[in-house]
């Protein structure tokens, strides 16, 4: 029967139980005259095979090593050579009885032992016959559509540590190979088998490498080498040789993870594995050494000396299926449990971090780990700083979902005025990791028209859930790029934030709901800095634009009267009228607080030389504050003048459902924008004041006959009297030639 163990890389639990033996190991030198001593622990009980990477930095460089496990019972094991340069051990380590899994008489649980000799002596070498270098795990589910590229093939394979399935694992002779213990081919024609095969390739140096399978086989298959799918059953095109060839790729000398994911109905036959280096013909992919490594390595250097080691606890790899990113999550500490002290982790790309800022867990790209350096104090032979080299990280992944949603943006912002945000972030589900949480972060990236990076900043404190803060918009940014990324990697699409400027386009804005949206992105309208605007157009105007959210906005019997029948027709000529009403937003769902920028938009795009700009009365009748419409008044004024066309604002009659001191500050406030904008007013405010009709207020329009049902707009009544003065006041502007 194949072995059990957890999904992925649950060996935590095994730790705290072995910490519970009774028997002490003994830790006397058994090779006295040896370069160093390593002191490893296990994964399992069970018989299995690992890999240990040997410290760099030693006084000399090892030629022999010998392994002993608990009681001093010798372990096969065989040197991992790169040249004539001694790199790794291979260990097979047999089953081992509970008992004997004990701590040490320093009380650190770290049952097998590892000597580097300075002699080429290998006292207990693997056979060719006990060499396991891959390790196949394998797991049943639903019958399920094959995987076609290799993205979805990684999305798959990380469906097997998930859920709770049962995973069996072992280690075989090659990639390919299958147990001779349990079924390992699906045994229902529902049912389908997922196997991974995941092991080593060593190269002595660096080489342009493809990979591939026998181009026969109807399996699918996938072949990820460091990570990065290579070549699938469907990706790779058929070669000369009857083989599915991947692209070629650059891989750097030394130990690169290989593994081969295949989904196998009943009845399938497995395809054989290949690789090639180079124009060199292609031989069977089978594996260099194991990919499994202990989780804690000691390091020793004389008996009854210094010592020092890591212990790389509960490592676990997520990816993340939106974006592909594949990310380890580990705790490094002291193989005793401890934090690290004088210990430097060295990530791959040459940073240098303190072991010790490492203690509540360390997130990276996978599927390299970092290396760990110490400096050995004096007493030490010959001082040395001992590195324990960087490994990948073996196992299968955890598949996750991470989301990013912008739950409240303002459509305008002032010119001087930061962005407020409120992101609502969720990783993964109840399986995700607490380390993964803890340094996942909601970053606000600004990016310039020819796509350059401008500035970062972190939303709020970063960490999943409702994010809250303000970004500061640089003045040359034209997109707010919304990222939540952890150890480098973004894990969820970016939500983008378009930054448009009044002085901008606004061609393709359109509203839904409280938000609008340029090209299917978020949009925030930016306005410039008050002051006037530039010169308008010096041909009289003939092309007469209407934006109407109070007039126009319903038809009814008493309520329907057109604003064009009225509106320029005492211009000389008079003037084409191109009128964008506004609904109440009852019906369609669009709020008029953001539906008038789109309006606009489809506006503008029918090139009128004059637009009134008749809005605001329904954001004043739903409550919205004063200042906040006259900045949305400033913004429209704005984008018609960068269009080539003069704006015309208009100062509010009192409205019903709106305090009079609140229509009264209306008007002043858009008459001072008038002013300091230099552009015409229409200030219907002052005249119902003065009795425009005929002592009745203008709020008293908003109803039929009688006053019996109350409507969203005036009637017949109070649209002819606002109509008749902005075409009054618009033929006096044209009569002293300001249109």
């Amino acid at each position: 029967m194949a072995q059990r163990r957890l999904a992925g890389w649950a060996v935590g639990a095994l730790v705290v139980v072995w910490c519970l033996g009774v028997c002490a190991q003994d830790s006397a030198w058994k090779h006295p005259d040896a370069l160093a001593r390593l002191r490893i622990s296990v994964q399992s009980t069970y018989p299995h095979q690992l890999r240990v990477d040997l410290p760099e930095g030693l006084p000399a460089a090892p030629l022999g090593l010998a392994a002993y496990g608990p009681g001093g019972s010798r372990v096969p094991a065989s040197p991992v050579m790169r040249g004539e340069r001694l790199v790794a051990a291979w260990l097979a380590v047999g089953r081992l009885a509970q008992a004997a899994m004990a701590p040490g008489d320093d009380g650190v649980l770290l049952p097998v032992e590892i000597y580097l000799l300075k002699t080429a002596e290998v006292p207990a070498p693997l056979s060719d016959a006990q060499r396991r270098p891959a390790r196949l795990q394998r797991v049943q589910r639903a019958l399920t559509t094959r995987p076609f590229t290799g993205s979805e093939g990684l999305r798959l394979l990380s469906g097997m540590a998930s859920r709770g399935r049962p995973i069996h694992a072992v280690d075989v002779e090659a990639i390919g190979a299958l147990s001779n213990q349990g079924q390992t081919i699906a045994n229902s024609e529902r049912r389908v088998g997922l196997l991974c095969w995941s092991s080593m390739l060593d190269l002595a140096t660096a080489t342009t490498a493809a990979f591939g399978a026998a181009a026969d086989a109807d399996v699918a298959w996938f072949i990820v080498v460091d990570g990065q799918p290579r070549a699938s059953w469907k990706e790779s095109g058929a070669a000369d040789d009857g083989r599915r060839w991947g692209a070629a790729a650059e891989l750097a000398a030394g130990l690169h993870t290989v593994e081969v994911f295949v989904v196998q109905r009943q009845n399938d036959a497995l395809p054989s594995f290949f690789w090639k280096a180079g124009d060199a013909p292609g031989v069977a992919l089978t594996g260099s050494c194991p990919a499994v490594h202990p989780e804690a390595v000691e390091v020793q250097l004389a008996p009854g000396g210094p010592s020092w080691g890591v212990r790389l606890e509960s490592p676990r790899r997520s990816l993340f299926e939106d974006t592909g990113a594949d990310l380890v999550c580990v705790s490094p500490m002291a193989v005793d449990g401890g934090p690290l002290a004088g210990v430097v982790a060295v990530f791959p790309d040459g940073r240098r971090v303190d072991a010790s800022a490492l203690s509540e867990g360390l997130v990276v790209p996978s599927p390299w780990l970092p290396a760990f350096e110490a400096v050995l104090p004096a007493e030490a032979p010959a001082a040395t700083a001992v590195r324990l080299p960087g490994r990948p990280a073996w196992g299968s992944p955890l598949r996750l979902r991470a989301t990013c949603q912008i739950d409240t943006l303002p459509p305008v912002l002032a010119a001087s005025s930061p962005l407020p945000l409120q992101v609502t972030v969720t990783v993964g589900d109840d399986d995700s990791d607490e380390r993964l949480r803890a340094v996942t972060r909601v970053l606000a990236r600004q990016v310039n028209a020819a796509g350059e990076s401008l500035s970062e900043s972190t939303i709020g404190a970063g960490r999943p859930g409702v994010c809250r803060g303000e970004v500061v918009l640089h003045p040359e940014a034209v997109r707010l790029s919304l990222e939540v990324r952890a150890g480098g990697a973004l894990l969820t699409p970016a939500q983008v934030v378009r930054v448009v400027r009044s002085d901008a386009g606004l061609s393709g804005l359109r509203a839904a709901g409280v938000s609008l949206f340029q090209e299917g992105e978020r949009a925030v309208l930016v306005c410039q800095p008050l002051r006037a605007l530039p010169p308008g157009p010096t041909e009289p105007a003939g092309r007469l634009g209407l934006l109407d959210d109070i007039c126009a906005i319903l038809e009814t019997p008493g309520a329907s009267l057109l604003p064009e029948r009225l509106v320029g027709q005492s211009w000389t000529p008079p003037a084409l009228v191109l009128r964008e009403s506004l609904s109440d937003g009852v019906g369609d769902g669009v709020l008029p607080g953001v539906e008038k920028f789109a309006a606009l938009a489809r506006l503008l795009e029918m090139r009128p030389d004059t637009v009134v700009l008749a809005v605001g009365a329904a954001d004043l009748r739903r409550g919205r504050p004063v200042a906040e419409v006259c900045r949305d008044l400033l913004f429209l004024a704005q984008a018609c003048a960068a269009a080539g066309a003069r704006p015309v604002l208009l100062a509010l009659p009192e409205l019903p459902g709106v305090p009079p001191a609140t229509s009264r500050q209306a008007a002043l406030l858009c008459k001072e924008l008038a002013w300091r904008l230099g552009c015409a007013v229409i200030d219907a405010h002052s005249a119902e004041r003065r009795g425009g009709l005929a002592g009745e207020a203008f709020a008293a329009t908003f109803s039929v006959a009688g006053g019996r049902i109350a409507l969203a707009g005036p009637n017949d009544r109070g649209r002819e009297w606002l109509c008749q003065l902005m075409d009054r006041a618009l033929a006096d502007l044209q009569a002293v030639r300001r249109l």
